[in-house]
């Protein structure tokens, strides 16, 4: 008599809901939104063959018992296939049992649910006391209290953070040897709510093991997981124009109707794009869609520098943020959250959208940046800053695929000119081969021109050498020499007497190319007889020479 009552527990048991899967240890910390505190989930599955109300039945967490119940306000919640009203679970359905802080504003509401998914939480904020642990007790409980299944050795299965402890076969008793932990390989995200497990065989399972491209033809690894002899599924193939891993209708390319005795590569041409892409296949209508999605990245024969580096600050004064500006130089948006900025061998990366319309300079820098109102220019401050050197160093741009897209190599012999604090490297025009030495000079501007057009790029390039007046009593005032010089030359200027002699050095070896100086008529402190000098101007290595007269006068008091 006592094995009859055994024997009809065990179909009571099997006719009824069971504990499918547990997620106890999401991505984040164990009391942070988005973490154990939001993200945590129970999966029931029906093994019976008659649906089952849900309302009132009761999960117990290690001692402390939470109802099961409809979420109190559904309307934070974001997946559109979920289903929100109903509770009751039909046989061979799933139900996902979620924390009532998934809907919080702060959490990220991971899950990707599959249509027709019933969607349930507790009536306690948290599972259990606080969160589901590793040593926790799972029992599943009709509203008459009365234990329908169970998971007594959640500890007992290794699992890392973010990866679920599954059920192998949803409708045999719950044993430790019929648990666990999800299988990585087949779902990346370490969990499968909603769905057949990664560890579980079902009838109709088609699996992408792998893809890859081959000029423009994507060629996808088609294995047959499942008990059925051909397994189906539709393979859709999309080129991921905006990098998002999800395929737009206006990214197909087109879909394959398959069936698979065991394996086949199946291959579809694409429309090659203009840029580095990630072309998608995705699976659809077979029963398990954890191992449906696979991606292959397609590189074109030459990669395109979107953005090229048009000024640098290098050596700021202290307390002064060093920053690279790049400039975008093509005809479409580019957003670059994702890439990242170092020297090659150590990135920082951007975690942001950081949007750069056409013809719009973008500063990264270590700290904040005044950026001109007049200018055009965006900033984005790192969240962290790999040091630029004085000198011989390599400032690299890599993209969100890890390719790299902008370097510049740096070297003393061509930015020693520079190396005043706060003076920047600038670009010496808009056309000009930023990764050639003698396409760079040192900026006009103390602290550069950070967002906005460079300093360099209003210089005329001619040699412009004038005073402000023709006689001046250096008594009573000073003149005032302008100039303008060639980029990369250096001027000096001198006065002599009428017999060519040396008088005084009135600007030795300046390099900025524009600028003015006042002359107070002296030497070594004690003024110059009157009478007329010549102003001899030069400029080197080009060793152009202008020359003005002027006068020494003194005037009647």
């Amino acid at each position: 008599m006592r094995a009859l009552s055994i024997f009809l527990l065990c179909l009571s048991i099997f006719a009824n809901p069971v504990i499918n899967e547990i997620y106890d240890n999401p991505n984040g910390g164990a009391s942070d939104i988005p973490g154990d505190d939001s993200n945590e989930f129970i999966e029931l599955y029906n093994c019976g063959d008659e649906a089952v109300d849900l309302a009132g039945w009761i999960i117990d967490i290690a001692g402390t018992t939470d109802d099961i119940q409809l979420f109190d306000d559904p309307s934070g919640f974001n997946d559109p296939d979920a289903i929100l009203d109903n509770t009751t679970l039909l046989p061979g359905e799933f139900a996902l049992i979620l924390d009532p802080e998934y809907v919080d504003p702060l959490n990220d509401q991971p899950f990707d649910i599959p249509e027709g998914t019933i969607v349930l939480t507790i009536g306690n904020t948290t599972f259990g006391s606080g969160s589901i642990t590793g040593g926790s007790t799972v029992i599943l409980m009709n509203p008459e209290g009365i234990a329908i299944d169970s998971m007594m050795f959640l500890g007992d299965i290794s699992h890392s953070e973010g990866q679920s402890v599954e059920r192998l076969e949803a409708c045999a008793p719950s044993t430790l040897e019929n648990w666990s932990a999800a299988d990585m390989d087949i779902s990346p995200l370490g969990s499968t709510p909603g769905t057949y497990n990664t560890v579980s065989e079902v009838p109709n399972d088609l699996a992408i093991d792998s893809s890859y491209v081959e000029g423009s033809t994507f060629y996808a690894v088609v294995g047959n997981k499942g008990m059925e002899v051909p397994g189906t599924a539709t393979l859709s193939v999309y080129r991921d124009l905006d990098n998002d891993n999800v395929g737009d209708p206006e990214e197909l390319v087109s879909t394959t109707e398959l069936s698979v005795d065991d394996r086949e590569t199946v291959s579809v041409p694409f429309s090659p794009p203009s840029d580095i892409t990630y072309i998608l296949g995705i699976l659809s209508g077979d029963q398990q869609p954890a191992n449906n999605f696979s991606k292959a990245l397609y590189v074109p024969s030459t990669i395109e520098e979107p953005l090229i580096i048009t000024e640098f600050m290098n050596k700021p004064s202290d307390g002064m943020p060093e920053w690279v500006e790049f400039y975008n130089n093509t005809t479409e948006t580019i957003n670059l959250n994702g890439w990242s900025l170092g020297d090659g061998d150590d990135q920082k990366e951007i975690d942001e959208d950081v949007i750069v319309a056409p013809g719009e300079f973008v500063v990264l820098a270590e700290n904040e940046v005044v950026i001109d109102d007049t200018c055009s220019g965006i900033l984005y401050m790192m969240d962290s800053w790999e040091a630029l050197n004085n000198t011989d160093d390599v400032i690299v741009l890599m993209d969100s695929y890890g390719f790299e897209r902008v370097r510049l190599a740096y070297l003393e012999d061509w930015t020693s000119q520079c190396l005043d604090y706060d003076v920047s490297q600038e670009l010496v025009s808009m056309d000009a081969d930023f990764t050639d030495p003698d396409s760079w000079w040192c900026g006009r501007d103390v602290g550069g021109t950070p967002g906005c057009a460079n300093s360099l790029w209003s210089v005329s390039g001619s040699f412009d050498f004038e005073t402000d007046v023709k006689a001046f009593d250096p008594v009573r005032e000073k003149v005032t020499i302008t100039y303008d010089i060639p980029l990369k030359s250096s001027l000096r200027i001198r006065a002599y007497n009428l017999e060519g002699l040396e008088m005084a050095t009135i600007l030795d070896h300046d390099s900025p190319q524009t600028g003015t100086i006042e002359w107070n008529g002296k030497k070594n402190g004690e003024n110059l007889p009157i009478g007329m000098y010549i102003l001899v101007a030069d400029t080197e290595p080009d060793g152009e020479r202008q020359k003005l007269s002027i006068a020494i006068v003194r005037e009647n008091r």
